[in-house]
């Protein structure tokens, strides 16, 4: 193309770069000439610049080529190897069949026999697989519902604590309600007994006023309170009889639940004792199960060298001779026939021992279900027992109480006897008051029994409670018995089980052996995958290797880029200077042609002159700017050649110099013109150099157009690296992910420990506390009724004070009375000074329970201050409640968020595990490949061992029949040697046993026909021989010719 431009001798035309001397020396030329002008020299120049732009662009698809052929070279490597990888792959088949083809049938039927017991192992190995699976699965919903059991039994238990608690608080009211009830009547009883027992005496000291009328109505109330008290006596020792009956009873109750609890606790313990026991001799059976395995393992190792030992004797035998050996081969039938047997038995006892196993699984659920019942029982147990101890402590503090009680019953039923004994004896008049008083005393004393009766009415009723509730706990025991037979029956499964154990130890020993194959068959399988995951992983080493090293390839073209383009800036400003520079030239010459034209022509010739001169001197200086230009212009290709990969910044640096050299061109272009005064060439000239200026637009264009591709592809492999970083980057954030979630989950396992461990703390806490409020609230209540005390017993002395107010009204009465009778009734001195010591002694009486007030008053004080701070203590204790159960709050929250957490990556979990599911599976299907690929090959094996054996009957036919050609050849021979024998007889005749013996002389020609007759028959069965031998031996062809 270019040299329809600018001539094939300037394209072919070497340039030297490096001697701008022998420029200048061909531009004198060509100038004293006038053969070659500047602008051929610039074409010729920036031909040979676009020339080695194309050796460059040559270079560059060279390299292109080569790194594409690099990467052909690495695939049909690859293909290479995996092509390698077949190719041993079917040595080793062809080996295989090899050895099989130059062994003994028994051997191949031994083989097959492997084959066989190899294949029903692997069923046997998924069979176990999916059991397993199901019993895993069978596990997950045993788990589950082991905690919606343990979740109700908690709730239960709650219930049962809240109920017992309830009803232990409401008797611990009950009897400190008895108690100070009890305690205020006694006070009160021995109160009124002590102010009744001074009226007597009082009374007694009267008694000589008494009529007998009065005495004997006295008498008569005597009795009726006698009787009343005797009522009293019996109805007391009645309820303290049904006290202690009810008493023995709930004693021997207690006994009896707690020997129960003792025997079940025996029984849980001796089946803990024969759980372990079971455990200890399963792993005891799994460590000889190991070892039998390991030595089943050396035994099939020997069995493998005496196999590989007497097929090299056989393939030696065979070599050496044709006849087979027939004690071996009886010997490796009997091992093959043994071998079966020992597989169909070993396959009926695996699943004999498959169905115990399942049903001992199933046993030994059922067991535990049981056992945990049996615990539940055994908690429920203790806890109604210590409620029934507690329980006992109340009932025994109230008895103590009624026993009190009624001993001062008696007591003052003595004193009353006393006094009416006294009563009785000494009579008196003005005691009608006194009874009176009396009478209402005891009214008040029925009242309060009554009161009692009803109190032993409620004890009665909360006792026959007590008794259901004993009589649901014997229920409930009754049910446990039930669980005990069914404990019992577990036993003596356990003992069947424990028998059976032994059974199983040949199936676990056969599946140790099956997992053992199946274990080395996926070590080869493993071990082969290894090393393509080897090989596989050196050719992407290589691969990355390859691309790194591309792309430090384009961050070095990038680098010098970056500089070219500055030096193309450089450049692009010294143009921009030098354009100016020809614009003011141009400008000059303007002028000059203007003054030339309207001068005249002697001054025309003398500038015509000049301007030659001129003239030559602008060539000699433009020489030595092209000289200087040509030596810029080769550091540049210099520096271009070095950069061979960046063929972008080539295009834009040779475009720049094309447009710079426009510019020249044009520049000298309109000097030739003005100094030639030759418009039409300048028209010309413009006129090619816009051709090729749109030409070298187009040229760029199109190697624009390159560059754009070029950088297509530079981002597709940016890409592509990008992809690849990006696929390690995720395959380091997924081995990343995977520590960070093992971390993780044992740190969700320690938080878990933690907060169980801070839940067990806090709940024992919150117990003591519990117990700390219920044990301030027993306290409150004995306070409480402590106050009711204190206020009755204030009651009681204001009606003290009413009483003694209204004494010392009826003791002014009797002073006035004494003051108007001392001078009637000088005879009751005596009396009033009694009286007077009995006021006396009242008085006394009265500051004794004055100070005895205040004492009380104070304790009440006192009381009522410990009242405050039980009050205050317990409003802290429920604040420490309040931010305890805040703790609880905050540590559910935080539960419920790790709870989320874990899901979280339990669903990660899940998603990685139905990931190594499906490599699993795809494990799986290339295993049944590689298995159907091996049956086809044992098809192929079988086929070519029955080709074998119908050789080797053939072969064997043969033997037989040249054996009996043998026999029949010797025969032949030893019959012709008799008949040489007897010819000779004949025809060896000496001269002298001729002439002695002539008449002895035998028939020849009977000789002769006799022998004739028998080599015919012979020769008749050698020709028969011989048609049966040729046609063994075309069928040995045929047969031959068919494998």
């Amino acid at each position: 193309m270019w040299a329809t431009f600018f001539g094939g001798d300037e394209v072919s035309e070497p340039f030297s770069a490096e001697n701008p001397a022998q420029d200048i020396v061909k531009e004198e030329q060509s100038t004293d000439g006038m053969e070659e002008s500047p602008m051929s020299m610039l074409l010729k120049r920036m031909n040979q610049l676009l020339v080695q732009v194309g050796e460059l662009e040559f270079e560059k698809k060279s390299v292109a080529e080569k790194a594409e052929k690099d990467i052909k070279i690495a695939k049909e490597e690859i293909t290479r190897l995996k092509d390698e990888i077949d190719d041993l792959n079917a040595q080793n088949e062809e080996l295989m069949y090899q050895c099989e083809a130059s062994s003994d049938p028994v051997l191949l039927e031994q083989m097959q026999d492997l084959t066989d017991m190899r294949d029903a192992l692997v069923s046997i190995r998924n069979q176990l697989e999916n059991e397993l699976d199901k019993k895993q699965e069978e596990i997950s919903t045993m788990q589950s519902a082991y905690k919606q059991a343990e979740m109700m039994r908690s709730e239960r238990s709650n219930i049962l604590f809240e109920d017992i608690r309830s009803m232990v608080a409401s008797e611990e009211t009950m009897i400190s309600e008895l108690c100070g009830h009890l305690q205020l009547d006694y006070s009160v009883s021995k109160w009124t007994a002590s102010h009744i027992s001074s009226k007597i005496r009082e009374l007694v000291d009267r008694k000589s006023s008494i009529s007998p009328e009065k005495e004997m109505a006295y008498s008569a109330k005597l009795n009726e309170w006698e009787n009343e008290c005797e009522r009293q006596r019996n109805f007391i020792s009645e309820l303290q009889h049904n006290f202690a009956t009810q008493s023995v009873q709930t004693d021997a109750e207690l006994v009896s639940m707690r020997t129960r609890n003792a025997e079940l606790e025996e029984e849980i313990y001796a089946l803990r004792q024969a759980h372990t026991s079971v455990r200890d001799e399963l792993k005891l059976r799994e460590n000889e199960l190991i070892s039998e395995n390991e030595r089943l393992n050396q035994q099939l190792m020997s069995f493998t060298g005496n196999v590989a030992a007497i097929l090299g004797t056989t393939k030696g035998n065979q070599i050496t001779s044709s006849v087979p050996d027939n004690s071996t081969s009886e010997w490796l039938e009997n091992v093959v026939h043994m071998l079966k047997k020992q597989l169909i038995t070993k396959e009926e006892e695996l699943c004999s021992h498959l169905t115990i196993s399942a049903g001992t699984m199933k046993e030994n659920a059922q067991l535990q279900e049981k056992i945990q019942l049996l615990q539940s029982a055994l908690l429920n147990e203790r806890e109604f027992s210590e409620g029934a101890n507690e329980l006992e402590m109340r009932v025994s503090e109230v008895l103590d109480v009624f026993v009190r009680h009624t001993e001062n019953v008696d007591a003052e039923l003595e004193d009353w006897e006393s006094i009416k004994t006294g009563v009785l004896n000494v009579p008196s008049d003005g005691i009608r008051m006194h009874l009176s008083q009396s009478i209402a005393n005891y009214r008040k004393l029925q009242t309060e029994n009554r009161r009692l009766t009803d109190v032993i009415e409620t004890l009665k009723k909360k006792i026959q409670t007590d008794h259901e509730h004993i009589a649901q706990m014997q229920a409930v025991y009754a049910d446990k018995n039930e669980v005990i037979l069914l404990l019992e029956e577990s036993r003596k499964k356990i003992t069947e089980l424990q028998e059976s154990q032994t059974e199983r130890i040949h199936e676990m020993v056969k599946i140790e052996e099956a997992l053992a194959i199946s274990r080395a068959r996926n070590a080869e399988l493993e071990q082969t995958m290894s090393t393509l995951e080897f090989e596989f992983d050196a050719f992407r080493s290589i691969s990355t290797n390859q691309i790194q090293e591309l792309s430090d390839a384009k961050i070095e073209c990038a680098i010098a880029l970056k500089n070219r383009e500055e030096e193309i800036g450089k450049l692009e400003s010294s143009l921009d200077e030098l354009g100016c520079q020809l614009e003011v030239v141009s400008s000059s010459f303007e002028s000059k042609k203007h003054a030339v034209l309207e001068g005249s022509q002697k001054q025309l010739r003398e500038e015509l002159e000049a301007m030659q001169r001129c003239l030559e001197t602008e060539k000699s200086r433009n020489l030595v700017l092209a000289a200087e230009f040509d030596t810029e212009e080769a550091s540049l290709l210099q520096q271009v050649s070095s950069l061979e990969v960046t063929l972008n910044e080539k295009e834009g640096l040779n475009s720049t110099l094309l447009e710079r050299l426009c510019e020249l061109e044009k520049a000298l272009k309109e000097m030739e013109t003005e100094l030639l005064e030759n418009k039409t060439a300048r028209d010309l000239e413009r006129t090619v150099s816009l051709n090729q200026i749109h030409l070298l637009e187009s040229e760029v264009a199109r190697k624009e157009q390159a560059y754009q591709s070029l950088q297509a592809s530079a981002i597709r492999s940016d890409e592509y690296d990008a992809l690849e970083a990006s696929c390690r980057q995720m395959e380091a954030e997924l081995q990343q992910s995977k520590i960070s979630l093992e971390a993780e989950k044992e740190r969700n396992l320690a938080l878990a420990n933690a907060l169980e461990d801070e839940r067990a703390s806090v709940s024992k806490r919150i117990s003591f506390l519990e117990a700390t409020l219920s044990n301030k609230d027993l306290k409150l209540q004995d306070l409480r009724v402590s106050l009711e005390t204190m206020a009755e017993v204030e009651r009681s002395f204001t009606d003290a004070q009413q009483q003694n107010i209204h004494h010392k009204s009826q003791i002014a009465k009797l002073t006035t009375n004494l003051n108007h009778s001392l001078e009637e009734k000088s005879s009751l001195i005596s009396e009033k000074r009694a009286f007077m010591e009995h006021i006396r002694l009242a008085e006394e009486q009265i500051g004794n329970e004055q100070a005895v007030h205040v004492n009380l008053k104070q304790q009440l004080k006192a009381v009522q201050a410990d009242a405050i701070s039980m009050l205050e203590k317990l409003e802290g204790a429920r604040s420490q409640i309040d931010s305890l159960t805040q703790q609880k709050n905050a540590l559910e929250t935080s539960t419920s968020q790790l709870q989320e957490v874990n899901e979280k990556y339990q669903s990660e979990l899940h998603e990685l595990g139905r990931e190594m599911q499906a490599f699993r599976q795809q494990a799986r299907a290339e295993i049944q490949r590689l298995t159907s690929h091996n049956t086809k090959l044992e098809d192929e094996i079988g086929r070519f061992a029955r080709g074998h054996l119908e050789l080797d009957s053939c072969i064997s036919d043969m033997q037989l029949k040249y054996e009996h050609l043998k026999a029949e050849r010797d025969v032949l021979a030893a019959r012709s040697k008799a008949l040489e024998e007897q010819l000779a007889l004949y025809t060896d005749i000496s001269s002298e046993n001729a002439s002695s013996q002539p008449l002895l002389a035998p028939d020849l020609w009977e000789l002769l026909s006799k022998g004739m007759e028998q080599l015919k028959a012979d020769l008749e069965v050698a020709s028969k021989h011989a048609a049966s031998i040729d046609d063994s031996n075309v069928m040995v062809s045929e047969e031959s010719v068919n494998a």
